[in-house]
């Protein structure tokens, strides 16, 4: 059935009781305003409004009064209450200060149009909708669906769905509001910025929202221009952005967890980006794309952790992730993700901190896990492993970088050209490459199975286990070429060049201009030679037949375990640092000590 909402006709209107608990609409009343209208102020007047269509020839207004306007359900729990727009004016105004105790429920709110909130307009009110859905209203500014300025609404196990906004908001526009929405649903809206939903200068709760299918220049799911946000428990899938953040655009300082972001799809920037000082925990990401950081793509402060990155894709730069600023990432799996650069990392003028991570199978044409370009990222206590790359850096290219890779695990990756495990080139503007206590094993390329450094590079090897590392051509643990790399206190055992020089180390170049330096660091089983080309050696090389003479407790590699290795341990105490837990138990503690203690003297030849 179908009602015309229009001013009351003198005949056939009857008037409400005085005070009435409830009243129906159309049998008391034809119209919902006239209803308000008579409902006391305070005293929580239920409307119940039958099922049926009800078209609006003007915006309803709740007047600021306490009442419960509450339409049908129909079996499928979905509203049969629909209020109409008709395409010409918004359906529902709180401009009067309204409370919690204003309720709009069940009701389907639809083909509003408004310059703001063609659905429902909130200023300076907080009402709570319960169940409703809003479809197919536009607005000609902002909020398609609601427009909120001034306001702290709630919105319960709602729905918006194909709402749009020729600005922002095709759902929902927050202005200086705090908005709280739990269970509910944004399918199919659109907007240039924030197609599901858009917050500028306030704040918003999403508790266990659905982002599905929505649409939008800037933040496909959902933008954030300040305030103080929490987004927890949401999913977000398939929506698209033209520029970034297909799932979230945000510049802001929100708090994002628990949440799940699938087949998201930006031409730009992120599925998620973050732009100022947010952060992202125990989020899983997958089948997510974009033109750079398939997965997040950060420009600010933020902090990333405990989140999983599986295949996703980036068409230039980081498969899952890409920065240009001061992000943090710990206790995060990148895996199996790729783009051109950086399968699951990208960062250009960067200053990351990576603690506790993992990039794992993931697939480049420069750098297998990690690409950087003019950077200073520490990476400390991670892995990277199987990753592979066509060109250069199967585990990670780092490029003009001053970055610090300190305890970590660099196994198994491949190249099909240079620097199985890493690739190094160009000088950094500051500062210089350190590896600290990594362990560098079974890596493959054909210069430089463990490391290829070049163009001027000068990166610094500390307290570095190269291990079974294979080059085909030069270098089984690691090439260099117009470039001065150093090693100190390292060990390299059983790497193999396969078809030229250099089982461990070969540097080619005038050694007046570039040498590599390699200093109290032991040597055994690498073939076909030990050491070739431009290299200088001082004090404390040891050099075996046979690697049975080496002993893990002598840290640093000089054929003894004295002092000196006791006070490094001690400095990695209570760590994870493998160069330091002797029995593989995962911590450094009294354990290892005693080992060390057991073993003290000269390392057995």
């Amino acid at each position: 059935m179908m009602f015309l909402l229009t001013a009351a006709v003198a005949t056939g209107a009857c008037p409400g009781p005085v005070h009435a608990e409830t009243i129906h609409v159309p049998a008391d009343y034809p119209s919902i305003q006239e209803a308000i209208d008579a409902a006391t102020l305070r005293d929580l007047d239920v409307i119940e409004i039958a099922a049926g269509t009800y078209l609006v020839s003007s915006p309803i207004n709740t007047l600021g009064k306490s009442v419960i306007i509450r339409g049908e359900v129909g079996r499928d729990g979905r509203p049969a209450t629909i209020i109409d727009g008709q395409a010409t004016q918004g359906v529902f105004e709180c401009t009067s200060g309204e409370g919690p105790t204003t309720m709009l429920e069940h009701l389907a709110i639809r083909n509003g149009t408004s310059t703001f909130g063609g659905g429902l307009l909130l200023d300076s009110s907080s009402p709570t909708i319960t169940n409703c859905l809003f479809i197919g209203n536009n607005a000609d500014v902002d909020g398609g669906g609601v427009f909120a300025f001034n306001s702290q609404a709630s919105f319960i196990n709602c729905t918006f769905q194909e709402n749009q906004a020729s600005l922002a908001g095709g759902g929902i526009a927050s202005l200086e509001s705090d908005l709280v929405l739990t269970h509910s649903i944004f399918i199919s809206n659109s907007a240039p910025d924030g197609g599901g939903v858009h917050v500028n200068n306030a704040s918003i709760t999403l508790s266990n929202c659905d982002f599905e299918l929505n649409e939008a220049i800037l933040g496909g799911g959902l933008s954030m221009l300040g305030g103080q946000s929490t987004i927890i428990g949401c999913t977000f899938n398939q929506n698209s952005a033209e520029d970034s953040g297909s799932a979230i655009e945000s510049i802001s300082q929100a708090e994002i967890a628990s949440c799940t972001f699938w087949g998201n799809d930006c031409d730009g920037l992120g599925t998620v980006r973050l732009g100022m000082q947010e952060t992202l925990a125990d989020s899983p990401f997958s089948f997510n794309q974009a033109a750079a950081g398939g997965g997040i793509h950060s420009t600010g402060m933020g902090e990333v952790s405990g989140c999983i990155l599986v295949e996703n894709m980036a068409e230039f730069g980081g498969g899952a992730a890409s920065a240009m600023d001061s992000t943090t990432y710990s206790n995060c799996l990148f895996t199996m993700n790729q783009s051109e650069y950086g399968g699951a990392v990208h960062a250009f003028e960067s200053m990351m901190l990576m603690d506790d991570c993992t990039l794992e199978s993931n697939l480049a044409d420069h750098g297998g896990g990690l690409y950087e370009f003019g950077s200073s990222i520490t990476f400390r206590n991670g892995t990277i492993m199987e990753n592979e790359s066509l060109y250069q850096g199967g585990g990670a290219s780092l490029l003009a970088s001053s970055s610090t890779i300190e305890n970590t695990l660099i196994l198994s990756n491949h190249v099909e050209g240079d620097g199985g495990g890493l690739f190094l080139s160009d000088p950094p503007t500051t500062g210089f490459m350190l590896a600290r206590g990594c362990i560098m094993q079974g890596n493959f390329a054909q210069l430089g199975g463990g490391a290829h450094c070049t163009f001027g590079s000068a990166p610094e090897f500390l307290l570095c286990d190269f291990d079974e590392n294979i080059a085909m051509l030069a270098g089984g643990a690691a090439f260099a070429d117009t470039a001065d790399p150093s090693y100190a206190n390292c060990s390299f055992t059983t790497n193999e060049c396969i078809d030229g020089p250099g089982g461990a180390l070969r540097h080619d170049s005038d050694p007046t201009l570039y040498s590599t330096h390699v200093s109290g660091s032991f040597f055994c089983e690498n073939l076909p030679d030990t050491l070739s080309g431009s290299i200088v050696e001082g004090p404390g090389n040891t050099f075996d037949s046979l690697c049975s003479g080496q002993c893990p407790a002598d840290l640093n590699r000089d054929g003894v375990v004295n002092g000196i290795d006791l006070a490094l341990m001690l400095d990695m105490w209570g760590t994870d640092d493998p160069l330091g837990d002797l029995n593989g138990s995962g911590t450094v503690n009294g354990a290892d000590i005693g080992i060390l203690l057991s073993s003290w003297g000269a390392c057995p030849s």
